[in-house]
């Protein structure tokens, strides 16, 4: 009998596969899972976004799930695991690829009685980072509560080496029980455009670690265009800084609007505050994939530190400097032959390096530690 394998993500990902077979949206965030579908693996995609059905019993647990999330910061939602009861007690393999519910995953399974635990995955895009997102008065309780969750998970995926790195000495994990996934982009969508660029720089990005203020700050005479849910404040003096509010869940923008703003601007700027989280990528390897020279912050968390080299493929800069980020702008806006050969370099290193067949091949051998670990009947001591 073939081993089913349980895969949650934020959700939304079914409802694009219609738009990804119409050519109108990219293959990315599936994780390699829709490659490992076609392959003949038996890989069932649910959402951890649910929404619970009616009922006052249900309504408490979510009310008790979002006043925890807002104390804690780490979003757990055990009435996700108890939705999806079922589906647990058939599977022989269960991946989060987001962090709060890697964590829920732990959580919940620290009591195997309740339900037939299957062999626990958790992926996380920045781990070392969760702490410090809550209150201050309660980050000793949130440590221990990321302590035991990841205990209890069987294996731990990071996409940074920086964060895996931190991880393992920080909540002393065994490493053999870690891996680093890779995270790859659609390269048939996104691509180059033979029209000629406009005269702007674009940023794009709704993670709290985006740091576009050290953008507004940056002293440049070039036209600068923000698109983003996050709030920022412009001063008056900065008449070249235009910010469109939105994000991916309410915006009229669709993927096809966001290549062609890649393929119209003269580079593009990935701001990011200095944290392990592997912030930003998706942004920066889509923008590479469109030949477009990238400026990106050199954060701790810098997910390929050995493949981004700074003034090869793409443009580094201190975190929070935008004294340097506003003569890095000045420098690729003058310098038309530097724009040419950093795009160029930039969609070779997506061909050779994030494509979605590498990403498929990660993920795939995400699972084969699964169901290796299950033949042995090796499970992680919870």
């Amino acid at each position: 009998m073939m081993a089913r394998i349980l895969c949650f993500s934020k959700g939304g990902r079914q409802e694009r596969l219609s738009l990804v077979h119409a050519g109108k949206a990219p293959r990315d965030f599936f994780y390699g899972t829709d490659r490992l579908i076609e392959q003949g693996y038996d890989v069932e995609s649910l959402s951890s976004n649910i929404v619970y059905r009616p009922g006052i019993f249900n309504r408490l647990i979510h009310f008790k799930e979002q006043i925890l999330s807002r104390l804690t910061k780490l979003g757990i939602r055990s009435g996700v695991i108890k939705h999806f009861s079922y589906q647990f007690s058939n599977a022989n393999i269960a991946v989060s690829f987001t962090d709060g519910f890697s964590i829920t995953l732990g959580h919940y399974f620290r009591d195997t009685s309740r339900i037939q635990s299957p062999y626990l995955i958790g992926c996380f895009h920045g781990l070392c980072d969760l702490e410090m997102k809550a209150p201050k008065a309660l980050r000793p309780l949130v440590t221990k509560i990321i302590e035991r969750s990841i205990r209890r998970l069987d294996h731990i995926a990071f996409f940074g080496p920086a964060d895996r790195a931190y991880a393992l000495e920080r909540f002393t994990i065994d490493s053999e029980r870690t891996s680093i996934i890779r995270f790859g982009v659609d390269t048939e969508f996104w691509r180059p455009s033979n029209s000629p660029p406009s005269d702007y720089i674009f940023s794009i990005g709704q993670d709290t670690n985006r740091d576009f203020m050290t953008l507004v700050n940056a002293c440049v005479d070039v036209d600068i265009r923000i698109h983003t849910a996050l709030p920022i404040v412009i001063p008056a003096s900065r008449k070249n800084v235009t910010v469109v509010r939105g994000s991916y869940q309410w915006s009229s923008l669709t993927d096809v609007q966001l290549r062609e703003l890649y393929q119209a601007s003269m580079a593009i700027v990935v701001p990011l505050k200095d944290v392990y989280q592997p912030t930003g990528y998706s942004v920066t390897l889509q923008a590479m994939a469109c030949g477009k020279p990238v400026i990106l912050s050199r954060i701790k968390g810098l997910w390929a530190p050995d493949l981004l080299i700074d003034g090869e493929n793409c443009l580094l800069v201190t975190p929070g400097d935008s004294y340097e980020l506003a003569n890095v702008i000045k420098r690729v806006s003058k310098d038309s032959a530097l724009r040419k050969r950093l795009g160029t370099a930039a969609r070779e290193t997506i061909l050779t390096h994030f494509s979605l067949e590498l990403a498929a091949e990660s993920a795939e051998k995400l699972i084969q530690i699964g169901l290796a670990a299950q033949s042995r009947g090796c499970f992680n001591e919870r």
